[in-house]
């Protein structure tokens, strides 16, 4: 298996920043959030004042033997709606 936790650690974090850059006045953090139709779930980046929530996918560009994929690294985006408690 390959080993995404830079992706985890430092493109998610530098997503995060990002985010603020573009959203002033707002800090992101990952964290849980409680939903309405019950349970939990972690998103990658969410506002301070919970009115912005996204998750960030990231893809590793290796094989699991290790061999680089050329444009494997796609960035893409969804949206939801979600409701939040």
């Amino acid at each position: 298996m390959s080993n995404t936790s830079y992706l985890t650690n430092t493109v998610e974090n530098y997503v995060r920043l990002w985010l603020s850059t573009q959203l002033p006045g707002h800090v992101f953090t990952k964290r849980h959030i409680n939903l309405k139709s019950g349970g939990k779930h972690e998103f990658d980046a969410i506002s301070e004042d919970n009115n912005i929530i996204t998750g960030i996918k990231t893809n590793s560009y290796k094989t699991k033997g290790g061999k680089i994929l050329p444009g494997k690294l796609v960035a893409y985006t969804k949206n939801y709606i979600i409701q939040v408690s």
